[in-house]
C-alpha cells in the first residue's frame, strides 16, 4: 500500500489551516501547517510535501511567490484567494487555485486529481 500523500497547509489564519488539515488528515493525507511564509517555505524545504495549499494573500507578503518557490521544490500547488482582483490574476496565469469560501469536498478533488495527474480544472 502506498504511503499516504504529504500535504502542506499555508494561510495566514490558523482557524483555516486547522479545518483543511483536520479534513485531509480524516482522507488519509499527511498534513502540515504553516502560518506564515517564511514557515511555509521552511516546511516546503524541509518537507518536500506532494502538495501545497498556499493562500495568496497573507499578512507577511504574496503566497504566489511562495507557489512558485514550491513548485522549483517539486510540489504541486493549489491557490486560495477570496480576493476578486487575485482570482482574475490566478485565471490569466491559468494557475490551480480555489475560490474561498469553498467546500471542503472541491479541496479533497482538486488535491487527488492534480496527485494523480496533469492539471485539473478550477472549482
Amino acid at each position: 500500500m502506498p504511503d499516504p500523500p504529504s500535504v502542506v497547509v499555508i494561510d495566514d489564519n490558523p482557524d483555516i489551516c486547522d479545518v483543511i488539515c483536520w479534513f485531509l488528515e480524516g482522507n488519509n493525507f499527511v498534513v502540515t501547517t504553516a502560518t506564515s511564509i517564511e514557515i511555509g517555505r521552511r516546511r516546503i524545504a524541509e518537507q518536500r510535501p506532494a502538495l501545497a495549499v498556499i493562500d495568496v494573500r497573507m499578512t507577511d507578503g504574496l503566497g504566489s511567490g511562495l507557489a512558485e518557490f514550491a513548485t522549483e521544490a517539486g510540489c504541486k500547488v493549489i491557490l486560495m484567494s477570496g480576493h476578486p482582483e487575485e482570482i482574475l490574476m490566478l485565471q490569466e496565469r491559468q494557475q490551480v487555485f480555489l475560490r474561498k469560501p469553498f467546500q471542503l469536498a472541491a479541496l479533497l478533488a482538486l488535491a487527488n486529481d492534480l496527485l494523480k495527474a496533469g492539471e485539473p480544472q478550477t472549482r
